[in-house]
């Protein structure tokens, strides 16, 4: 599986992980955001624009 990190800054030499703010997570291991290959269309604009996506699967209808 490949993974991939999305983000507006593009000089980002290391990734440094955070702790989350989350209480249903455990706040003593830092983590690092990452999406699958599936999802990363979902990503791939700017946050202030509004975003609407979707994927043709095998159970998708041919509704014209």
């Amino acid at each position: 599986m490949q993974i991939f990190h999305v983000s507006e800054e593009n000089d980002i030499q290391v990734f440094h992980p955070r702790l989350p703010n989350r209480k249903d997570l455990d706040q003593t291991k830092g983590l690092v955001w990452a999406i699958e290959e599936n999802c990363l269309p979902n990503f791939l604009t700017p946050r202030n624009c509004p975003r609407v996506c979707y994927h043709i699967g095998a159970i998708t209808s041919d509704i014209r």
